[in-house]
Parts: structure tokens; C-alpha cells; sequence
């Protein structure tokens, strides 16, 4: 079993995460599902390789054909077709999240397309057009920018491999396939009425395409906003961060400071939309080095094998990890676990041609390795679904108390407890809330729901304990202030401790 300039980097990026999480301390709810989702994306990337050493062109085909029957489910939807799980499907959007389906699509178009250019096939051109469609409708502009970027250095690889001589020939009958899928997609945007999808403006194609850069309204505006944030938090622990997953739970006390606004109107605060900020965040300069490190492994790899073989799926493949940076710069892509199952698969099918830098032995300790970490990812993973699925069909704090620390999904459960607010007593609310105010002690909106439960108890001096902290995190939030000063106007007249307020 060979260890390349990649698994060395991947090494780097974990110890530093785990560095990260001894020195801000261990947290089950948040340093759990990471160590399950970088064992699941070891197991990816390690079988994806041994595929890729066996049958390099079934397992692109493979990934294609992952990306196609996502890509038919959305179009569906987005042509006004019904879904089991249309309940939670957002107004304009396909598959309920554009962001998630046109991000997955568009890194794998690189490939469709080599693949229909080269090896010509009906099938192939549909798979090429189907994906282009449902990129271009999603509107998701920051795939469309990977999309672009990547074209752009394609087109320079293949004239510097055609000055070379190295260019290989392409089929003619492949050159009119990949014409056709892109005619294809332009009659379907224009003839489609796609009445699925919520679309405002008359043009909305060009709407977004003339936003494409935008960061003064909307959520260019957020993502600006979000890395004021972001910056603030890395300038407290520069080098090795907060901790994995804990960018929601320390970004709150932050965004008054930074930004000016109260923490909820920060949107979304939950994750950054920027992989790159979020774990510049969570394990500081030396995680995002490590994790610049393994990206470069795997291009440097791809373009050596490209240059010496003139090989159009490898530059292909290096144009779907590009895709793939660039989207992380401006999305959460690596917060959803089918995306970060692809970027794994590439990085598996790139991983062969990374530099060699010792040999282990034996053979079969790869296979253990992978097998163990199989095994603790669905481990983890498994009571966190079960726990996760009884928080959506009990939807009340009582539900929440009944979670166990290593099951606990804090935004969810925090979710839980501020909707039941209104139908349940405070001696069930109040215990809820305070567990949650141990994964999550930088919400305001659960602090004020505390102070409320221990005004309704008579427990003056712990309402206002929960208000100055809410005021600390939001200091010009009205609300809290005068919620406040009457908290404190009833401890000074004279009701104690226990003594609850008519």
C-alpha cells in the first residue's frame, strides 16, 4: 500500500482537526459527525482509487450516471411534477435545495461532456445535456462560476497540449454530440415552461448571470457579512481554530462586534456559505494549509499525467475538482454529505497519479483500515439518523430531553424547542432549553426564552443572569434591554427569589 503527497496532506488536515478539538475541548454533538464524515470520505476516496486502478473509465461513467438520475428528478420537479417529498421543497428551487443540486451537477459536467466528446454515444450526449439543463435552471451562481473558471483553464490546457503535439484526436461524431446536448439545453430553456419553478423576474437567466458577482444585496451581502464574521473569529485563534463544527456555536457572539447587526440577521449563520471560511474558522491557517495542500497533491498529480499522456478524462477530472474549489469558495458544499461523497470519489479517482512517497506493508492492512473505518462511520452515523428521525416526528422539547449526548443535534434540537415555545409549559421548555444551552450557549432568542421561564418561576436574579448574557451578544437588541430593566424594576421592588409575578 503506497502513501502518496495526498494521504500525507489528508494526514495533516486530520491532526490538526483533532488538535483543534483537544485544545477547545471535546464535544460529542459536534466532534462526532466529523470524525464520521472524514471516515466515510476515507473509505470513498479508498475505494474509488482501487476502482480507478481496475476500470478508470466505468468508474467516471459510474459517477455520471449518479448525477443523471439527480439531474431527472429535478428536472421533473422543476417541469412541475409531484414528489413524495415535496413538503420540503423551497420555492424556487429544484430537488429542495438548488444550491445542493446544481453544485453536484456541475461538477460532474466536466466529465460528462469529455466523456460524450470522446467515446460518442446517445446516452452519453443525454447525460451531458440533462446535467447542463439542470445546472443553468438551478441558477446557483456559484456553480456557474466554477463552471466558468474550469472551461477556462480547460481551453488553455488543450492549446498548450495541441502546440505540444499531445492533443489526441477527437472523434468528429463526438464534437457534434457535445453541440447537440448544448443546442439541446438552449432549446429547452427557451422552450420549457418548467412550472415547477417560482420564478420573479422576466428574464431570470440573465438576472442571475448579471448578479453573478454581486456583494452589496442579497446574499452576496450575507456572504460579505458572514466573512466580516469569519474574520473577527479567526483573529481570536488564527492558527488552529475553534474546533470542528463549531462555527455556529461561537459565531453569534461575534456578529454585533464585526458587523454591526444582531446575530439573526446575519443569514445564514448556521454555516457560512464558503467552505474555505468555514474551516479557516474551525481548524485555523494550519487546517485550511493542510486542506490547500491536499488540492494542489491531487492537481499536480492529474497535470503531470495530462502532460505526459495527453489523457482528456484526467484534465476532465482536474476540471471537476476545480468546479469543486471554486464552489467551496462561495457555498457550503462540504456540509452535505452526498457532495462531499463526489469530491471524495475524484479525489480517489485523481489519487493514483499524486507522487508516491513510501511503500507500507501489508497489502491487506489497507483493506483492515478501510473495513474499521467503515464500521465507525455508520456506527456514529447510525444513532444520529435514528435520533435525528424521532426530533422530526416528536416535534417538542420533550423529545429533545430523551436525545442522549451522543445522539444530540443541536441546531435541530434548538429548532425543536423555540417552535414548541408556544404549547408547552416552561417545566418542560425550561429543561430542554438549557440543554441546548450547553451545546449552544451564543443564542439569544434561547436566552430570552430562558429568562421568560425563570420570571414565570418566581427566579428574578437567574432571568436577568439570562438577559445580560443575551444583551452581550446583542447589546443594541431593544427587546433585551427592556426586558431587562424590568426584570431588574421587579427583583428592586421587593419580589424575591420564588415569589413569581402576577
Amino acid at each position: 500500500m503506497g502513501v502518496t503527497t495526498f494521504d500525507l496532506a489528508a494526514l495533516g488536515y486530520l491532526a490538526v482537526g483533532f488538535l483543534a478539538m483537544a485544545v477547545n475541548g471535546f464535544s460529542a454533538p459536534f466532534s462526532l459527525p466529523w470524525i464520521a464524515l472524514h471516515l466515510g470520505a476515507f473509505v470513498m476516496v479508498a475505494t474509488a482509487c482501487e476502482a480507478a486502478g481496475q476500470r478508470r473509465e466505468a468508474l467516471v461513467d459510474g459517477l455520471i450516471g449518479a448525477g443523471v438520475l439527480i439531474a431527472l428528478i429535478a428536472l421533473h420537479e422543476s417541469a412541475g411534477g409531484q414528489l413524495p417529498w415535496d413538503i420540503v421543497r423551497r420555492p424556487g428551487a429544484t430537488f429542495a435545495n438548488r444550491n445542493a443540486v446544481g453544485g453536484y451537477c456541475a461538477i460532474l459536467t466536466p466529465l460528462a461532456l469529455a466523456r460524450a466528446t470522446m467515446k460518442p454515444h446517445p446516452l452519453r450526449t443525454f447525460a451531458a445535456s440533462a446535467l447542463l439543463l439542470t445546472v443553468a435552471l438551478c441558477r446557483a451562481r456559484s456553480s456557474w462560476l466554477g463552471l466558468l473558471v474550469a472551461g477556462l483553464l480547460s481551453v488553455a490546457a488543450c492549446i498548450e497540449l495541441k502546440r505540444r503535439g499531445m492533443l489526441p484526436a477527437l472523434p468528429r461524431r463526438g464534437l457534434i454530440g457535445a453541440c447537440v446536448a448544448g443546442l439541446a439545453v438552449v432549446v429547452a430553456l427557451n422552450a420549457g415552461s418548467w412550472a415547477g419553478l417560482n420564478w420573479k423576474e422576466p428574464t431570470p437567466l440573465k438576472s442571475s448571470f448579471s448578479r453573478l458577482l454581486e456583494h452589496d444585496a442579497g446574499t452576496g451581502l450575507s456572504r460579505v457579512e458572514q466573512h466580516q464574521v469569519g474574520l473577527a473569529m479567526l483573529s481570536v485563534k488564527p492558527l488552529i481554530g475553534f474546533g470542528p463544527e463549531l462555527w455556529r456555536r461561537e459565531a453569534p457572539r461575534f456578529a454585533h462586534a464585526a458587523t454591526g447587526q444582531h446575530a439573526r440577521f446575519i443569514a445564514p449563520l448556521w454555516s457560512p456559505a464558503s467552505d474555505l471560511l468555514r474551516h479557516a474558522v474551525e481548524t485555523g491557517l494550519l487546517g485550511l494549509a493542510a486542506a490547500g495542500a491536499m488540492a494542489f497533491s491531487l492537481l499536480a498529480g492529474a497535470r503531470r499525467r495530462v502532460t505526459q499522456a495527453g489523457e482528456l478524462v484526467t484534465l476532465a477530472a482536474m476540471g471537476s475538482l476545480v468546479v469543486a474549489l471554486v464552489i467551496s469558495g462561495f457555498d457550503a458544499l462540504l456540509t452535505r454529505p452526498a457532495s462531499v461523497a463526489l469530491v471524495a470519489a475524484l479525489a480517489g479517482l485523481l489519487r493514483s497519479d499524486c507522487e508516491r512517497r513510501a511503500e507500507l506493508a501489508p497489502a491487506w492492512a489497507g483493506g483492515a483500515a478501510i473495513s474499521l473505518a467503515a464500521l465507525l462511520a455508520l456506527g456514529i452515523s447510525a444513532p444520529r439518523y435514528l435520533a435525528l428521525k424521532s426530533l422530526t416526528e416528536d416535534f417538542s422539547a420533550t423529545a429533545v430531553l430523551r436525545v442522549s449526548p451522543f445522539q444530540f443535534h443541536p441546531y435541530e434540537a434548538l429548532l425543536t424547542v423555540v417552535m414548541s415555545e408556544r404549547r408547552e409549559r416552561c417545566s418542560t421548555l425550561a429543561p430542554a432549553a438549557t440543554l441546548v444551552d450547553t451545546y449552544l450557549p451564543n443564542e439569544p432568542e434561547l436566552l430570552r426564552l430562558l429568562a421568560r421561564c425563570a420570571e414565570q418561576q418566581g427566579d428574578w436574579s437567574a432571568a436577568a443572569d439570562h438577559l445580560r448574557r443575551a444583551r452581550v451578544i446583542e447589546p443594541h437588541d431593544t427587546n433585551t434591554e427592556l426586558a431587562l430593566r424590568a426584570v431588574l424594576s421587579r427583583q428592586s421592588t421587593g419580589l424575591g427569589d420564588g415569589e413569581a409575578h402576577p
